[in-house]
């Protein structure tokens, strides 16, 4: 794991400093040399070191909350197996949804057990199902003008 000193981070801050003030390719170059010098082989090469310019910070953040957005969409609407599988291993699928909901209300409503899990069932089945396939379907029509991209079909959801 790549560690960085006090030191080197207070000189690459010079450095961007620099970069953002005066001739980019002469700062790009300083950091590179300083890179280097601080971390020898463990450098980047040429074509890896990226420069970092003001308006480079919101283009990445940007980037980084899209594709956070696409990932937390194929975990939550996602029909792949993978996206299947990670929903089940964090307990997102029916069953414990299930075991939570009669749980709630159970201890907080002192609803009987065999009641509650009845309940519970149909609260999954008929609210929260249909309300994430609605959430689901909006969110899959949004995604691809947030992202910039070509609209994809929708999945059929039905019952």
């Amino acid at each position: 794991m790549l560690r960085i000193d006090e030191d080197t981070m207070s000189l690459v801050a010079q450095a961007l400093e620099r970069d953002r003030g005066g001739d980019k390719t002469e700062g790009d170059a300083w950091l590179e040399s300083l890179l280097v010098e601080r971390l020898g082989a463990d450098a980047p090469s040429d074509h890896v070191l990226v420069s970092l310019s003001p308006g480079d910070p919101r283009q990445l953040a940007r980037r980084i909350v899209n594709r956070l957005q696409r990932e937390v969409f194929a975990l939550l609407c996602g029909t792949a197996p993978q996206d299947v599988a990670d929903r089940a291993a964090l307990g997102l699928d029916g069953a414990p949804v299930v075991a939570a909901v009669t749980i709630a209300l159970t201890a907080g409503l002192g609803v009987a057990a065999a009641v509650a899990a009845v309940v519970a069932a149909l609260i999954l089945r008929r609210i929260v199902q249909p309300t994430l396939s609605e959430l689901c379907s909006h969110w899959r029509e949004q995604l691809p003008a947030a992202l910039g991209t070509a609209p994809t079909q929708p999945a059929d959801k039905t019952r």
